[in-house]
């Protein structure tokens, strides 16, 4: 009986292992149990990893890495256009994004983002103003945050193999960036919770 149970956890393991999987242009991955493409409607529509029925527009969608290793590419570059990025400079871009989602964690971001999240609920009823006023500094400060752009140099110290991807360096940057943006909002909105839970609890 045991063995029969190991063999079903395996067989579990490995079909969870070996579903589909989206590539979105933007480098971020979606696993999937089945898709169709609908080109008349210019849609893929999936069912994730949940059993819901999904959809993405075509536009959006790089390929779809199949479980036994074989690829369906879905984007294709345009002769209409002059300013076209072709599938290999796509390919490198989409590689640059998926490498920055997977070792760019940006966690002076988050930390920031919570000291200036949790000091702006203190401030605010300091210079007199409302509380519910507070969210406007963490706003600012994430703007300020994506204003700026992550270091190239660090990046091409971390991804030598990057020195002469132009393309590749391009999507690491550009979702390193979007990382910082949302670890800034994340760390933000746990300071403004923490301090407010934590006026509660001393006001009690």
């Amino acid at each position: 009986m045991r063995y029969i149970i190991i063999t079903v956890l395996l067989v579990i393991v490995f079909q969870a292992r070996s579903q589909d999987t989206i590539v979105l242009l933007s480098g971020d991955m979606v696993p999937v149990k089945s898709y169709t493409i609908n080109e008349k409607v210019n849609l893929i529509e999936f069912v994730n990893k949940r059993g819901k029925d999904k959809y993405i527009e075509l536009d959006y969608v790089f390929c779809i890495k199949k479980a036994n290793g074989d690829e369906d590419l879905i984007y294709s570059d345009s002769v209409f256009e002059d300013d076209s990025i072709t599938v290999p400079e796509m390919r490198d871009y989409v590689d640059g994004a998926i490498t920055a989602h997977k070792s760019y964690h940006a966690p002076l971001a988050t930390i920031s983002g919570f000291v200036v999240g949790a000091g702006s609920v203190y401030l605010f009823p300091q210079i007199g103003w409302p509380v519910f006023w507070s969210p406007v500094i963490p706003g600012a400060y994430t703007a300020v945050v994506g204003a700026t752009e992550p270091s190239r140099s660090k990046m091409l110290l971390k991804h030598p193999e990057a020195e002469n991807r132009p393309y590749f360096q391009l999507g690491y940057l550009e979702m390193a960036k979007e990382k910082r943006i949302n670890n800034s909002v994340k760390g933000s909105l746990a300071g403004i919770a923490a301090m407010i839970i934590t006026a509660i609890i001393v006001s009690n």
